[in-house]
């Protein structure tokens, strides 16, 4: 399926995002995949920052330090992994982080214990992402 095909099938109810000046810092090795998720952001009013490695992650949170709303962070990464990103996210700022795999979810059980918000493994669905950023950002406003 193509990205326009997917972004098309992607409502504005999914998420109910309102205009922010806040990111949400996607973390995604994956070319296509981290442009379907940064799309999708886009096209409910949020403010997408898309990296690819995980030493850029940690460059770019600490760079807009307090404005990162959330994370969405992908396991496996080209040079570190997803669970060094996210303690190391950790000791600037506690945000909410949705890790995201193409592996079984015992991998990232030492992010969730740690305090991330869930797991999504791959392949999900674009209503199934955009239900889980919304409860992300939802948790952020009640903190």
């Amino acid at each position: 399926m193509r990205l326009d095909n997917i972004l098309t099938r992607i409502r504005k109810e999914d998420i109910c995002a309102e205009k922010t000046d806040k990111y949400i810092l996607i973390v995604e090795d994956e070319e296509l995949v981290g442009e379907m998720i940064k799309e999708a952001l886009i096209s409910v009013g949020y403010n997408p920052l898309l990296v690819r490695t995980g030493k850029e992650a940690i460059e770019l949170f600490r760079q807009h330090r307090g404005n990162i709303e959330a994370t969405i962070l992908d396991y496996e990464l080209p040079d570190i992994t997803g669970e060094q990103v996210y303690r190391a996210m950790r000791e600037t700022d506690d945000v909410p982080t949705l890790m995201i795999s193409g592996h079984s979810s015992e991998r990232v059980q030492s992010c969730i214990d740690l305090g991330a918000l869930g797991f999504l493994s791959k392949p999900y669905s674009t209503k199934e992402l955009s239900q889980r950023i919304g409860e992300m950002i939802a948790s952020r406003k009640k903190n």
